[in-house]
C-alpha cells in the first residue's frame, strides 16, 4: 500500500526531492524512503543527483506488466 502511494505521487512529477513525496502521500518520511528504496530495486523508480541531492522519477507504468508477467 504505501510503495504504491509513493509511486502514484511520483508518476505526474519528474525529478522530485523526497519531501514533496512525504508531503504529497502524508507518509511518514522512513516509509517513503523504504518505498523508494524497493520501487527502484523493482525498477519502477529511479533517481538522479542534482545539487548533491538525490531527485526521484517514476518509470513507466509498463514496467509493472513485465513484472507481473
Amino acid at each position: 500500500d504505501k510503495e504504491a502511494r509513493v509511486y502514484l505521487a511520483l508518476l505526474p512529477r519528474h525529478d522530485v526531492g523526497s519531501t514533496k513525496i512525504i508531503r504529497a502521500t502524508g507518509l511518514h518520511g522512513q516509509f517513503v524512503y523504504d518505498s523508494l528504496a524497493r520501487l527502484e530495486e523493482m525498477g519502477l523508480a529511479k533517481h538522479v543527483i542534482q545539487n548533491g541531492r538525490k531527485k526521484f522519477s517514476a518509470n513507466t507504468p509498463m514496467r509493472i506488466l513485465s513484472l507481473l508477467e
